[in-house]
């Protein structure tokens, strides 16, 4: 996201820094200001009208939510959870929903395939339906769109990975902001073997995520590596063999902190991708000093007087 605003210049480049009287946080009820026209921002940031039923009629997808900790799982398992466009569709959705939730009722989404495999990627026997462009044209369009949709969710997302996952399905792994995964589940991006590369993202977030000559290694070459490989390459942030049980630890941990400096924290690592620093400075400084006025800052503030945990309530 590029930062600009015709408003104060930074000493060092010369570039203007945003206007601080446009930016709003996105986490605040206001629909926020793009640091770069003043209008809206995507769809990361846009909250729609909040529905207090998860959406139905989910394709091969189960969702859950419990403590403030959302729960999807592909769930697909005669196929070992490989994606298919309706699955994409209700991926969406779901992400469109915990999008326009209230602050304070999500605060983090685990994304599982369960024990036995997280996702083989794209269903090659759909693939051979695809006898069009138009057909090929709409599956590739399916495949970034869900994809990105959890990559732009506002709050905190953790990937959980047992078993295999390949192409589509790690792709959407790398869309998380964490990863955990069990020492023996085996990752691939395997496009290159197939003649094409990885066309829902994954070029993009592999490079963001690892140095870019292990990017090329694994997508030049295709190569299967396992969980344990993974966590010394940098693709994901822990291994456990009690995956699940991690994953649901380090959502509990994030859920119990304050809903609004988390999402904020987010959106500052976000909005400071290819901008300068003092620009980056700018935005952290803009989506800070709102939290000092929140009601959550009181209650910790509280909390440390009386020695107890504070009860953040999104305010």
């Amino acid at each position: 996201m590029a930062l600009r605003s015709a408003a104060v210049l930074t000493k060092s480049s010369g570039r203007p820094l945003p206007s601080l009287r446009k930016l709003r946080p996105c986490f605040m009820a206001t629909t926020p200001t793009s640091f770069k026209t003043g209008k809206p921002h995507g769809p990361m940031h846009q909250r729609g009208e909040y529905l207090e039923e998860p959406p139905r009629n989910l394709k091969d997808l189960e969702f859950s939510l419990k403590n403030g900790i959302a729960t999807i799982k592909l769930d697909r398992p005669h196929r070992l959870n490989a994606l298919s466009e309706d699955m994409a569709e209700s991926l969406m959705r779901l992400c469109e929903y915990i999008t326009a939730a209230p602050v304070e009722k999500v605060r983090v989404c685990v994304v599982t395939g369960g024990t036995r495999a997280f996702s083989t990627g794209r269903d090659l026997k759909d693939s051979k339906l695809h006898t069009t462009l138009e057909k090929r044209e709409r599956y590739m369009k399916l495949a970034l769109e869900s994809v990105m949709a959890v990559h732009r969710l506002p709050l905190p997302t953790i990937a959980c990975l047992s078993g295999p996952a390949f192409g589509w399905g790690l792709e959407l792994a790398l869309a998380c902001d964490l990863r955990v995964a069990h020492p023996a589940s085996l990752l691939c991006l395997p496009e290159t073997s197939l003649g094409i590369f990885p066309g829902a993202g994954g070029v993009v977030l592999l490079r963001e995520l690892v140095s870019p000559s292990i990017a090329k290694d694994l997508i030049f070459t295709a190569r299967r590596f396992s969980g344990a490989d993974a966590l010394s390459l940098g693709v994901v942030n822990r291994v456990s063999p009690n995956v699940e049980e991690n994953a649901e630890e380090l959502a509990q941990c994030i859920a119990e902190n304050g809903p609004l400096g988390v999402r904020g924290a987010k959106e500052v690592m976000e909005g400071a991708h290819n901008v300068d620093f003092g620009t980056a400075i700018a935005l952290a400084r803009q989506l800070r000093a709102p939290l000092s006025e929140t009601e959550d800052f009181k209650e910790a503030l509280q909390a440390f007087e009386e020695k107890r945990k504070p009860t953040f309530r999104g305010r």
